[in-house]
Formats: C-alpha cells, sequence, structure tokens
C-alpha cells in the first residue's frame, strides 16, 4: 500500500521544517511540528529573516543565509566549520 506522503519516515529521530514568514507558513509549520512531537520525532524550525529561505538567498546572499541556517541547527548537526 503507498505511503501517505505527509507520514513521517520510521526511525526518524529529528525534523527540520522550513517555514515560510506568513500567517499559512507559521500555521502549517506548527502543524507539521505537532505531528512529528506527537510520534516522538524532535521538530526544528527553519526561521527565515525576510520572507522565505529562497528570499533570503536571493536578497541576503548565500554567507547571510548559511550563517542564520547554521544557527539554528541543533548543535550535533552542525558541521564544522572549515573542516574538509
Amino acid at each position: 500500500m503507498p505511503r501517505d506522503a505527509s507520514e513521517l519516515a520510521a526511525g526518524l529521530r529529528r525534523l527540520y521544517i522550513a517555514r515560510d514568514n506568513d500567517p499559512a507558513g507559521r500555521r502549517a509549520a506548527g502543524t507539521l511540528a505537532d505531528r512529528a512531537r506527537g510520534v516522538g520525532v524532535e521538530a526544528l524550525t527553519l526561521v527565515p529573516a525576510l520572507d522565505d529561505l529562497n528570499g533570503d538567498l536571493r536578497r541576503l546572499g548565500v554567507e547571510v543565509l548559511s550563517g542564520r541556517l547554521y544557527a539554528q541547527l541543533a548543535p550535533t548537526d552542525r558541521p564544522l566549520v572549515g573542516s574538509t
């Protein structure tokens, strides 16, 4: 039987949600985070500075977006800066 597109994968421990900065985006991110937490999955929301992450990239640039996203990652998910 096909899996529902909104069904979370078995074994998932952490879910990052890229949120849009409008009422619908906040509502959708909140709903998904509640669902994830309800099944024991840690949900972290990536919040843009502007309207959405694409707008941040286009208007603020890759360096600013990267820095903002890095700060929002769980410490164990942060890559070592400058490592190869």
